[in-house]
C-alpha cells in the first residue's frame, strides 16, 4: 500500500482550500444570524429581514454555486484543475468584501451570490484534482480530505460566530472571507497541475514530473502508462520509456518548476515530440440524454442530492435557532460550536473506514442513522427537551460525517469513465446546489408553518434515499475501471 506522504497531504490540502471556504460561506451566518436580520433585541448595526428575506440571503449562495457547477466541469477539462482553481479565488476574495460592507439586503445578497460562484466551481474541480493526484489505494482517504476541509470551514465560521455575533463585529466573520481567498491565491501557484490532465493534453513529461514530485519517483512509470491507457487514446506508451525518472530527479525540486505553459495548450504535441490525441470530453446533454450514461446520470443525481435533502445544511444554516428553541441562545451557540468540531472529528476518525469496508455499505449506515436521528430531534424539539434535542443532532452530524458527508464527493468521480468525469461532477454538484437552494430557503418557511416535525420529513425522505441508493448505487471500492463499476461494456472504450 502507497504511504500517505507528508508532501502528498500538504499538497491535497490545499487544493482543498475552496472546498474549505464552500463551509465556510455555508456556516458564516448562522450564529450571527440574529444580529444581522435586527431580531435580537440588542442589534445595533443590522438589516432588517423577515424570515423569507433571510431564507433568500442563504439560498442565493446555492443560486451561485448551480451557475458555477454548471459550467465548472467543462472550464477544468479545458484550463486545468489548478487553472480553474486559481480562477475562482477571485469571487471568493471580492464576494465576502460586498458581504462584510453591506447596508441592504440586496447587498449582502449580492456578497452572498459571489461567494457562492466560487464556492459552486470549487467542489466540483476539488474532487477532481484529489482523485488524479491520489495514488489508487488511497482514493478514498485522501478523497475524504475535501469534506474534513470543508467542515474545518464550517468550525472556523462557527468559532468566529460565537465569539463575534454581537452588533457590528458581525461583519468581522464575513471579512474573514476575503482573506481565505488571498490565501488560496497564494498557495495554489505551489501546486502542480493534475498529472492526468496534463496527460490528456499531450504533456507527458510534466504529468511524469508532478507524479515523480508526489510520489516521491517510486514506480511512477507503471502509473503513468496507467493515466494514458485509461484517459486518452495516445500512442505515447512507448515514448513513456525512453525517459526514465531518474533524468528528472535532479529537477524535482519544486513544482514551480513546471511551466505554467500547460494551460495554454499550444498544441497536442508534447514538447518532447510524442504526439497524443486526447479523449473527447462528454458534454452534458450527451451525459443527461444518452442511454449508456443513464444508469450513471439515476446513481449520481441520487446519490448528491440525498447529501442534502436529509437535512444536513439545516444544521449548518440554521443550527443555532434550531437549538435556542431549546435552550438560551448563548448556550446554543457554543453547542453549536461543539457541534462542528464533533462534525470534524468524526470525518477525521472515520474517513479511513470508506477504504477499508467499501463505499456502499458505509453510505447505508450513515443513511440510517440520519434518519433515526432525525426522528430523535423531532420529538426533543417538539417536547421541547433539551437533552433528547442535543442527542438527536450530535448523532445526526456523526452520522452524516461518517458516510454522507465524504462519500458522495468521492463516488461521482468513480461511477464514470475519465471523459465523463469534468461533466459528472458538474450535473451531480448543480443538482446538490439546486438541494442546497430548497433546504436554505424553505427551511425557515416551513420550520415556521411545522416546528419540530420537518425533521419528521427528513427522516422520511431519509427512508426513501435509503432504499434508492441500495437499489441504484453499486459499490467502488477496489474496482480499476468504471467497466468493472457496472459490470458492462463501457461504450467509451469501444
Amino acid at each position: 500500500m502507497t504511504g500517505l506522504s507528508f508532501r502528498l497531504t500538504v499538497v491535497a490540502t490545499v487544493v482543498c482550500l475552496g472546498a474549505f471556504q464552500f463551509g465556510f460561506h455555508m456556516a458564516e451566518l448562522n450564529a450571527p444570524e440574529a444580529y444581522i436580520s435586527c431580531r435580537n433585541a440588542d442589534a445595533i448595526d443590522c438589516i432588517p429581514m423577515n424570515p423569507k428575506q433571510i431564507g433568500l440571503v442563504n439560498s442565493i449562495y446555492a443560486v451561485g454555486g448551480v451557475l458555477s457547477a454548471l459550467s465548472a466541469g467543462r472550464l477544468a477539462d479545458k484550463y486545468g484543475r489548478k487553472g480553474l482553481s486559481l480562477m475562482i479565488t477571485g469571487f471568493f476574495i471580492i464576494g465576502p468584501l460586498f458581504m462584510s460592507g453591506a447596508q441592504s439586503v440586496n447587498m449582502l445578497m449580492m456578497g452572498r451570490f459571489l461567494s457562492g460562484l466560487g464556492a459552486g466551481a470549487s467542489v466540483v474541480v476539488t474532487p477532481i484534482f484529489l482523485n488524479e493526484i491520489s495514488p489508487a489505494d488511497l482514493k478514498g482517504t485522501i478523497g475524504s480530505f475535501s469534506q474534513i476541509l470543508i467542515n474545518m470551514g464550517i468550525l472556523l465560521a462557527q468559532a468566529l460566530g460565537y465569539f463575534l455575533s454581537k452588533n457590528g463585529e458581525w461583519r468581522y466573520i464575513l471579512a474573514t472571507g476575503s482573506g481565505l481567498g488571498l490565501l488560496n491565491l497564494v498557495l495554489l501557484p505551489f501546486v502542480g497541475e493534475s498529472p492526468r490532465w496534463l496527460s490528456q493534453k499531450g504533456h507527458v513529461n510534466q504529468a511524469r514530473k508532478v507524479l515523480c514530485y508526489l510520489r516521491g519517483c517510486d514506480d511512477v512509470e507503471d502509473e503513468l502508462n496507467e493515466i494514458i491507457r485509461s484517459g486518452s487514446s495516445t500512442d505515447t506508451a512507448a515514448f513513456l520509456n525512453s525517459t526514465s525518472t531518474a533524468d528528472l530527479l535532479e529537477s524535482n525540486s519544486s513544482l514551480l518548476d513546471i511551466p505554467n505553459s500547460a494551460h495554454s495548450n499550444t498544441g497536442l504535441i508534447n514538447p518532447e515530440g510524442s504526439k497524443g490525441t486526447p479523449a473527447e470530453p462528454v458534454t452534458i446533454r450527451e451525459f443527461c440524454t444518452e442511454d449508456c450514461h443513464r444508469k450513471k446520470l439515476k446513481a449520481i443525481v441520487g446519490l448528491m442530492t440525498a447529501q442534502q435533502l436529509t437535512g444536513m445544511n439545516s444544521i449548518v444554516f440554521y443550527g443555532v435557532e434550531i437549538l435556542a428553541s431549546t435552550m438560551s441562545p448563548e448556550y446554543a451557540k457554543l453547542l453549536n460550536c461543539f457541534i462542528s468540531f464533533v462534525n470534524l472529528f468524526v470525518t477525521v476518525v472515520l474517513s479511513p473506514l470508506i477504504d477499508k469496508y467499501g463505499r456502499k455499505p458505509v453510505l447505508v449506515i450513515s443513511l440510517a442513522g440520519l434518519s433515526a436521528c432525525s426522528a430523535i430531534l423531532c420529538l426533543g424539539v417538539m417536547t421541547l427537551n433539551s437533552e433528547l434535542s442535543v442527542f438527536g443532532i450530535v448523532g445526526f452530524v456523526i452520522s452524516f460525517a461518517g458516510g454522507m458527508g465524504p462519500i458522495p464527493f468521492l463516488m461521482v468521480g468513480e461511477l464514470v469513465d475519465r471523459k465523463s468525469a469534468g461533466v459528472a461532477q458538474s450535473v451531480g454538484m448543480t443538482a446538490s446546489w439546486l438541494a442546497t437552494f430548497l433546504i436554505g430557503f424553505l427551511f425557515p418557511i416551513i420550520n415556521t408553518l411545522v416546528g419540530g416535525y420537518v425533521f419528521a420529513l427528513f427522516a422520511i425522505v431519509g427512508v426513501g434515499y435509503l432504499v434508492f441508493l441500495v437499489r441504484n448505487l453499486p459499490e467502488t471500492k477496489g474496482k480499476d475501471s468504471v467497466v468493472e463499476v457496472w459490470n458492462e461494456i463501457d461504450p467509451h472504450q469501444e
